[in-house]
């Protein structure tokens, strides 16, 4: 049982991958799924994770049987909670790192107290402290790094302008079936992820140019795994689409969000606007009105 220990490490480690692909503006994930506003929560889970990798690696006697199962229950806790607050929208990747969580915490309750080797108390309490600044500085400058080369705007979309739209069926939340014949004068399907900062602020532009783009003859259609008042109340002058299944997504081959197509009366996408470039409102009104 005692092996079980050297476990810790490991778990945390794989926690820290987990929260690093939570910054927002990593290009590999982004707001695909996670519904976190910014980067602060990822960056206070990876000075917590480093701090436990920490002290697993140098306190042996840590944490005790009474200490770790108040971990263990507190580590659950917070799982439930934190899953709670992000309903309806799920994250895997926030559902690892609340894993990663509890099996450290339950890792040290099963496994039983080392005895400590050696006098080396002093340091291990200067790296318990530079550690997590560290991560989080590291962390910090990456996401910097992202969003100073605009990487968010970036994410690779598999259809392309040009392309010819798929073959699609969908309902409205008001009870309407669109396919992909009723194209009509022309039409934009934008997918969104329930709680996407991304995709908060690309609503935001969007509600901001409404008065210029009710002019236009397109139609709009809002895509999301999840429908909610609030998600709704961003954009209440289009239709909006629940895709729970995910079909819509993978027929459009979206990889992040927000991911919008506009396509023409000919039945081809005319333009792809992944993410939420700086010039999102000028062209928009610029090509969609008549």
């Amino acid at each position: 049982m005692k092996s079980l220990r050297y476990l810790i490490p490991a778990v945390g480690f794989l926690a820290l991958i987990v929260l690093f692909l939570l910054m927002p503006e990593i290009p590999s994930m982004g707001c695909q799924s996670c519904s976190s506003n910014g980067p602060y929560i990822p960056l206070i889970g990876a000075a917590y994770f480093s701090v436990l990798i920490i002290l697993s690696l140098l306190f042996l006697s840590f944490p005790g049987r009474t200490f770790a199962r108040g971990g263990l229950t507190w580590a659950a806790l917070l799982a439930l909670v934190m899953t709670y607050l992000k309903l309806p929208g799920w994250c895997p990747l926030c559902l690892i790192a609340h894993a990663c969580h509890i099996l450290i915490w339950w890792l040290w309750l099963i496994s039983p107290v080392k005895e400590e080797t050696g006098s080396h108390r002093k340091e291990g309490w200067c790296l318990l402290l530079f550690a997590p600044l560290a991560v989080v500085a590291l962390f910090s400058s990456l996401n910097l790094t992202f969003m100073a080369y605009n990487f968010k705007n970036n994410r690779h979309v598999s259809l392309q302008r040009g392309d010819d739209v798929p073959f699609f069926s969908l309902k409205t939340s008001e009870g309407r079936t669109l396919t992909h014949i009723d194209v009509g004068d022309g039409l934009i399907l934008n997918f969104v992820s329930p709680g996407c900062s991304h995709c908060q602020e690309q609503l935001e532009v969007l509600k901001a140019a409404g008065d210029e783009l009710a002019l236009s003859s397109y139609r709009f259609i809002h895509i999301s795994s999840a429908l909610s008042t609030d998600l709704i109340q961003a954009y209440p002058a289009a239709d909006w689409v629940e895709d729970q299944e995910g079909h819509l997504r993978k027929l459009f081959k979206v990889s992040g969000y927000p991911t919008m197509f506009v396509i023409g009366r000919n039945g081809k996408i005319s333009q792809v606007i992944p993410g939420v470039p700086d010039q999102l409102k000028t062209d928009l009104i610029a090509n969609l009105k008549p």
